[in-house]
């Protein structure tokens, strides 16, 4: 028995069982994971939540699938899958989870239902993905795709078959929080992660760099460093600060929930990241980010400004190089800039890397249309 499949049993033993034969729903959230996001858009009593990974097994459905699977071939939870959206028989299925190849491929299983996806975070594909999308894409079809901006419609059209929709981040666009300005401070986001992933790949090195550079940086310009913490890492994160960043004014700022970094971010004068999708959720609200995108993965991606699209490798405000003095005139730039000024330099970029959509009119908008139909 190979490790997948034996993590796969282990997690059906710690699964909570789900006794009641499930209701049929107008919507079925697909997976749990931040779910709670879209059912801000959606009567609980129209909707079901079907989770993916483990968390709960509907035992009726469960049985179903027993009768059906090809247990030699361990089949049973896509069965399993199938079993319970075709009970609940929903007009629409939604998930916030863009990357499972379970979901690519409902469109084309069910025609009594339409599926969309909701992009959460920047993507790129490996060679072992993309290699995976070729050999599934006559199975691949998804009604409707809301994605950050052009760039991702370019590149995500290449493997996925279906009606893009310019959306932004829906997590970012519930927030209308204004932007605010605490004086004085620079606010680095953390992508510290999981420890072994971090030590196989040499993830977290850019970070660390990153985090010297600005310990110096905020010691001589007088400015109040302030950590995001992503909660994956939280003990090695602090471990690192309290060992390295005593000679200047820090703080890390817990991730208490999934919007708990915004309201922190929004407040920041500057930020700075190397990659992550909450930089660019906050330059497409307006907010001055610094991208240092220095980290190469050895996978064969390279997160560079703006990737998927095709920038050059420095700009006013960012670099793909790791280079202090490039550093140094990036913030400088960033605290001097009028708002006027700044908001005509990034208004150049935000259609094609990410659009930001106030209280998610564009979403609300076309799910009401989907559902009318």
């Amino acid at each position: 028995m190979n490790k997948e499949i034996a993590n796969k049993i282990r997690k059906l033993f710690n699964t909570k069982l789900i006794l009641t034969i499930p209701k049929q729903k107008k919507i079925l959230i697909y997976d749990k994971v931040k779910s709670e996001v879209l059912l801000k858009y959606f009567a609980k009593s129209d909707t079901e939540i079907l989770c993916t990974r483990y968390e709960e097994l509907n035992l009726y459905c469960a049985i179903l699938s027993l009768f059906t699977t090809k247990i030699f071939k361990f089949k049973f939870f896509e069965n399993y899958l199938s079993k319970y959206i075709s009970i609940v028989k929903p007009r629409l299925i939604i998930t916030m989870i863009d990357n499972d190849p379970k979901f690519w491929v409902l469109s084309k299983k069910f025609n009594f239902t339409k599926t969309c996806f909701v992009q959460n975070a920047r993507r790129l594909f490996n060679p072992e993905e993309i290699s995976l999308l070729i050999r599934m894409k006559r199975e691949i079809f998804i009604d409707y795709m809301f994605i950050f901006g052009n760039d991702y419609k370019i590149f995500l059209s290449k493997y996925f078959f279906g009606k893009f929709l310019l959306s932004g981040s829906i997590i970012n666009n519930i927030h209308d929080q204004k932007n605010t300005e605490e004086k004085n401070t620079i606010c680095f986001i953390s992508q510290f992660g999981a420890i072994n992933y971090a030590e196989k790949h040499n993830f977290e090195m850019p970070d660390k760099k990153i985090l010297l550079f600005l310990r110096d940086y905020s010691k001589d310009n007088k400015k109040k460093l302030i950590i995001l913490d992503n909660g994956k890492n939280s003990d090695k994160l602090f471990h690192f600060c309290k060992k390295n960043l005593n000679q200047c004014d820090w703080s890390i700022h817990e991730k208490k929930n999934i919007f708990s970094s915004y309201k922190k971010a929004i407040e920041s004068e500057i930020l700075v990241t190397a990659d992550s999708t909450l930089g660019y959720e906050m330059l497409a609200r307006g907010k001055k980010v610094a991208f240092f995108s220095t980290r190469r993965w050895p996978n064969g991606i390279d997160y560079t400004f703006g990737s998927p699209g095709v920038y050059e490798p420095n700009g006013s405000f960012w670099t793909n190089y790791f280079d202090t003095k490039k550093f140094i005139k990036i913030l400088d730039f960033l605290y001097a800039v009028s708002k006027e000024e700044w908001e005509n330099i990034i208004s150049k970029h935000m259609e094609n890397i990410m659009i930001y959509s106030k209280n998610n009119k564009i979403f609300k908008e076309k799910i009401d249309q989907i559902l009318s139909q």
